[in-house]
This record gives C-alpha cells, structure tokens and sequence, in this order.
C-alpha cells in the first residue's frame, strides 16, 4: 500500500491504494470458494495457494526504489530517474514532487507532522 501510494501519480494515488485492499478482499472470496469446490483435495488448495505469493515474491526483487527513499538517501538524480521511469511525469512535475519530497522530509527531520 505505502510503495503504491509513494510512486503514484496524485490524480490516482486514492484509486492505487484502495484497488490493493480490493484485491485482497477478493483473493479472500476466491480461496473460500477453492476450499469449497476443492474440499476432498486440500494439498491442491494448499499447493494453488502459493503460486500468487511466489511469484509476487519474485516479481518484488524488480522494483524499482521509491523516488522519496532514494531522495532520503541523498540519491536526487536516481529519484528523478525514476518518477520519469513510474509515471511518465514531465520536468515541471519533477520539480514541483522533489520540492515538496523534500519539504516532507525536512519536517521528518525536525519532527514534526503536517496533516
């Protein structure tokens, strides 16, 4: 949820965050209905199961930094990389999500919240 949030888009960012909890939530129904249709062959549900994760677990070693940990880290030019790479945003955009990134996390710093 925070990586969708962090590399989306502000236009669809509420969308990104609230279609993974969508997807869990039918991942949910679907392993009910797989035990129901599935009951006398449980290693099979078992085995079907652990495919998604295993291949999410490997889909996960190819994404890509979030521009705000890399921005974190000191790397600006990898960041802006990056959000060039995610969501196709044009310079002025860059610009405009580094200065505000950076604003965050200069609060971070002192400790402070904003909401």
């Amino acid at each position: 949820e925070i990586y969708a949030s962090e590399v989306s888009p502000p236009h669809v960012r509420g969308l990104t965050a609230t279609l993974g909890e969508q997807f869990i939530n039918i991942g949910i129904l679907l392993g009910y209905l797989a035990g129901w249709v599935l009951q006398p062959a449980w290693r099979t549900m078992v085995g079907l199961g652990a495919i998604i994760p295993f291949v999410f677990m490997i889909m996960q070693i190819f994404l890509p930094e979030t521009p705000r940990w890399l921005m974190q880290q000191g790397k600006m030019a990898e960041a802006e990389k990056n959000m060039k790479k995610m969501a196709k945003y044009t310079d002025e955009q860059i610009e405009q999500l580094t200065q505000d990134i950076k604003a965050e996390i200069a609060l971070e710093k002192q400790g402070g919240h904003e909401m």
